[in-house]
């Protein structure tokens, strides 16, 4: 668990490394200046693609105790000659926690739990559950309902189940749902609420799916796959492809200054 002088502090050292990440970038993005020079563009698209970068630490680093959290990560890529950068959502598995709670439950192997959202369906490995108050299965995190495999809110009189490896829900003796769980191929390009729901238009969902290979075990859920040392080391990694940037940027800067004032003096 992160303690919360240990969050703190992250905090802070997240504050001022976000200090220098910016300004430099701002300036070379700012709509009321003059068109940027081609020899500046490279640059730019650096910092912005390492500024993005940075921004999945930080927010992976404060969701280090986050059940069900899927961290991001991020790969520099070169297309066509421009800096561009890719952010996909990690599929490794989270550390288990065992609790006993008979609405707590992991999944092992792939795949993910359905709930109903507002406006459609989405996925979680968040399988901390309740009951709310029209006996719904719910998730702990938002109370969004948790669906059947006939992709129906699941329906219990008190959390007295038992359920099977596979998700058969019994309560008094008798079957009551079967949890549907979903897998999908890995870096699919799905949306997130918090890191912690992903959803999919609803027209691409299936080109996506995969056979879900998975087990289910009851009194446990799946905490947070972000390792904190990990992100951590990053920083300093970061912060240096950055400056590095910046300093080409500013060596451009300062040429086209001294050109544009030999200019004037001619």
């Amino acid at each position: 668990m992160m303690t919360v002088k240990l969050r703190s502090l992250l905090w802070i050292l997240l504050a001022v490394t976000a200090a220098w990440v910016s300004p430099l970038e701002a300036r070379l993005t700012s709509p009321y200046d003059p068109p940027l020079s081609p020899n500046l563009v490279p640059s730019r698209q650096g910092m912005k693609a390492y500024t993005e970068v940075f921004k999945g630490v930080a927010v992976n680093s404060i969701n280090t105790t986050t059940p069900g959290y899927r961290s991001m990560k991020s790969n520099i890529v070169n297309r066509n000659g421009e800096v561009d950068v890719e952010i996909y959502r990690s599929v490794d598995k989270g550390a288990t926690v065992e609790t006993r709670r008979p609405l707590d439950f992991i999944i092992e192997g792939t795949g993910y739990f359905v709930v109903q959202l507002p406006f459609g369906v989405a996925y979680t490995r968040d399988g901390r559950m309740t009951i709310d108050k029209d006996g719904n299965l719910v998730t702990v995190s938002n109370h969004f309902p948790v669906l059947s495999q006939d992709l129906t809110p699941i329906k219990l009189s008190s959390s007295a189940v038992l359920v099977s490896q596979k998700g058969v829900i019994m309560q008094d003796g008798l079957q009551v749902a079967t949890l549907e769980i979903v897998a999908f191929e890995k870096r699919t390009p799905m949306k997130s609420l918090g890191g912690i729901f992903f959803y999919l238009p609803e027209s691409e969902s299936g080109q996506y799916e995969i056979t879900p290979l998975y087990t289910i075990k009851q009194g446990f859920f799946e905490d947070s796959n972000v390792s904190l040392s990990e992100e951590m080391v990053k920083i300093p990694i970061f912060k240096d492809e950055h400056d590095a940037n910046s300093k080409a940027a500013k060596t451009v800067i300062k040429s086209l200054q001294t050109a544009a004032s030999i200019g004037r003096s001619n």
